[in-house]
């Protein structure tokens, strides 16, 4: 039996951050923020879309 040949994952996050951000950062609450208020929902998104597809 032959080996599997490698997977090669190009991976655009320009796009990943546009789509995290109007997707979570856009929310009724204004996003998610941690208690000293940075708001982190495009970090949030961006980390759930790209495990998402892996």
């Amino acid at each position: 039996m032959s080996e599997p040949a490698p997977v090669f994952l190009l991976v655009d996050g320009h796009s990943l951050a546009y789509r995290a951000f109007y997707a979570y950062a856009r929310g009724a609450e204004g996003g998610l923020r941690t208690s000293m208020g940075i708001p982190t929902s495009v970090s949030y998104g961006f980390i759930k879309i790209l495990l998402d597809v892996l």
